[in-house]
């Protein structure tokens, strides 16, 4: 065996050489993903140049204390196979290696292959792919993603060059609307109460938490078609302390977007329906502005001034939370919107070797790396392929991890009354909420107890 450069490193006061041309770059700690429920040798997950490495922590794998991430000595070490990493507590010299004062050590359970005398210290010679062996993961190949979906909660870890907007469907076509205009979204409701001598678009009033609201078919507004189905829904929209509710015919994503990618409509534009197009991929999307909520307040207003002198501050005191229904094995279930970073389309996911059957892989959202786990196994359900299919991200305490769901329903406020606490069946779940006066009902993930549970176990 023949070295003729080495990387010594150190840990502690222990020198470790790695032959040089097993080591592409040498950099600085870039920002690293925790794999939830790896090896503890496994750092986690980072993209350097383009390629998703996994980052192993030299010291833990020597059976040492770990890395300290924020010192300013440690060090990424990126291997020439282009998908490992070594954390090094401190990077020494590079040397080259004289024959005569190398001792080979003839073990092939050891991941030191040899001694070196350099200087007045014994430098320990590391077989990189000995010492890795075991704690591999497999290897990630980069997947272009749709921008996210960040919701309302997560305004604060959003950059300013992007703006959040939820994506509907009217007949064929799509449009977006400022997530800052929206407080909810709610089912289409089962009686409407009509306004006589309203216009067309006006449809009447319902009864919401107590408060009167008023209810416009956007639909009619833009000269659609105004057949119902399941999947209309109302969303609630508020501008300047006044709310209205708008139906459309179906609900499709929140997205972020890059201020960019948006075009906003000159002053003059004959059609004052629209406030600008989205470019979004292979379509325009045309933009709902607050001219078009100024438009209809207006028709509402018109003798009915009464039916919209609402007291907002009753309504907000009276929101317990806000969640996302979604779908699992056709069973409805919620979790807190304080707890989703943003929600995007179902994309591949790749695995990693030896995972337990509830960890399906990971995915790399825009260059990070989220952890992807299965509730489906962890509720012990069949999962279901579903057009409609969507992937929730969550923040927890450090990293993040996701979850696949057949398909997202609604965004609403939970008021206190409907709301139960339920540990009986399950810590996984904090609250049954009642739906719909009580015709529907799903289960609250308590999505930290949920990651504890099975990080612990």
């Amino acid at each position: 065996m023949h070295f003729e450069e080495i990387l010594i490193v150190k840990d502690g006061s222990v020198s470790y050489g790695i032959e040089t041309a097993l080591i592409d770059q040498i950099l600085r700690v870039p920002f690293v993903t925790p794999v939830v429920l790896s090896s503890p040798n496994i750092v986690g997950l980072s993209a350097v140049s383009g390629n998703i490495v996994t980052v192993f922590d030299l010291s833990m794998l020597l059976s040492s204390d770990a890395v300290e991430l924020e010192s300013e000595h440690t060090r990424l070490l990126t291997l020439s196979n282009g998908v490992d990493a070594l954390l090094v507590s401190e990077v020494s010299d590079t040397v080259g290696v004289e024959a005569r004062d190398v001792e080979l050590i003839e073990d092939p359970q050891d991941a030191v292959i040899a001694l070196y005398k350099y200087q007045q210290e014994i430098v320990q010679i590391l077989d990189i792919h000995q010492l890795l062996s075991g704690v591999k993961i497999r290897s990630f190949v980069p997947i272009e993603v749709r921008e996210g979906y960040a919701l309302r909660s997560a305004v604060k870890q959003t950059q300013s060059s992007a703006e959040r907007y939820l994506f509907v469907r009217m007949s064929q076509e799509h449009y977006a609307i400022a997530i800052d205009l929206l407080k909810e979204i709610i089912a289409f409701p089962s009686e409407i109460v009509p306004i006589a001598g309203s216009r067309q678009e006006i449809l009447g009033m319902i009864s919401l938490r107590e408060q009167l609201l008023m209810i416009a078919d956007l639909r009619r507004f833009f000269g659609f078609d105004d057949r119902l189905s399941d999947k209309n829904r109302v969303l609630v929209t508020e501008r300047e302390g006044r709310t209205l509710g708008l139906v459309v015919d179906q609900i499709l994503d929140i997205q972020m977007v890059e201020k960019g990618l948006i075009d906003v409509m000159p002053p003059n534009f004959a059609d004052q329906k629209i406030s600008g197009v989205i470019r979004n991929e292979d379509q325009l999307v045309s933009i709902i502005g607050a001219e078009v909520m100024d438009q209809l307040f207006s028709d509402t207003e018109q003798g009915n001034d009464a039916s919209l002198s609402m007291k907002q501050s009753k309504v907000e005191r009276d929101i317990a939370m806000e969640v996302i229904i979604f779908k699992l094995d056709q069973e409805e279930y919620a979790i807190s919107i304080e707890d989703v970073v943003e929600i995007i389309d179902w994309m591949p996911v790749t695995p990693f070797v030896d995972a337990p059957l509830y960890v399906h892989g990971v995915i790399n959202i825009r260059g990070q790396v989220v952890t992807v786990v299965s509730i489906y196994e962890w509720l012990g359900k069949p999962q279901r392929a579903s057009a409609e299919q969507k992937i929730v991200v969550c923040q927890m305490k450090g990293y993040r991890i996701a979850f696949c769901v057949e398909s997202v329903s609604d965004v609403m406020g939970i008021s206190k009354t409907q709301l139960r606490e339920e540990r009986e069946h399950s810590t996984f779940f904090s609250h049954v909420i009642y739906l719909d006066g009580g015709k529907r009902l799903a289960l609250l993930f308590d999505i930290h107890q949920l990651s504890h549970e099975k990080v612990a176990a």
